[in-house]
């Protein structure tokens, strides 16, 4: 074999490689499908499955609700991810390596209703798991929450454990007693004060990921 053929060679091998080892890591697992009902799907690079109980969810998957649906993920750390009506979320990055205390989660909300109950990446060095709407970023620390994004604004609540946060570039609200909410009127806003919810209200916000 000339020494072109072997440079042409090893480069096709370096290419193939190359291109394995990304298709790996885009078909990484980050979770898996507990309960679902209704029109529920995932889409990743332009294809489109619709998702049954036991399949997996991956990195990069878009996860999409219909009317009257319900999702729920369990990710690999044990985070529980419930999606109500209308919901769709992208699952951007989901690393978990609790031996090497090291951890990124990044869920995307676009639009939605959702209940979460996080698991061990909460519990690693700097709590990286971290919820991003268009009007707000979520920073959760080992806790039970609730949030809805709908048009323009973000409504946040605690509904247990050991707290949370939302911020964007106009400002920051740590949410710490359980009950508590923040919410975000429109974009560019600031997240109000924490603020009580009435019992009625928790109600409703649970009714809407209920089974």
């Amino acid at each position: 074999m000339s020494r072109t053929a072997q440079f042409v060679f090893v480069v096709f091998l370096s290419a193939t490689f190359l291109a394995a080892a990304l298709q790996a890591q885009a078909a990484e697992v980050a979770g898996t499908v507990e309960r679902l009902r209704g029109a529920v799907a995932a889409e990743r690079d332009g294809a489109r499955r619709t998702l049954g109980q036991g399949a997996a969810v991956f990195v990069g998957d878009r996860l999409t609700t219909g009317g009257d649906s319900r999702l729920e993920v369990r990710f690999v750390d044990g985070t529980v991810v419930t999606l109500g009506d209308r919901s769709d979320l992208v699952v951007d990055r989901f690393l978990y390596d609790p031996p090497r205390d090291a951890g990124d989660a990044v869920l995307q909300l676009a639009n939605g209703v959702f209940r979460a109950a996080s698991g061990g990446i909460s519990k690693l060095r700097g709590a990286p798991l971290k919820i991003e709407t268009p009007t707000g970023t979520l920073g959760i620390r080992g806790t039970e929450f609730w949030g809805e994004q709908r048009a323009d604004s973000l409504l946040v609540a605690l509904l247990g454990g050991g707290g949370a946060f939302v911020e964007n570039v106009a400002g920051r609200t740590e949410i710490g007693d359980i009950g508590y909410a923040t919410k975000v009127e429109a974009p560019g806003q600031a997240p109000s004060p924490a603020f009580a919810l009435t019992a009625e209200q928790i109600e409703a916000a649970l009714a809407t990921v209920a089974w």
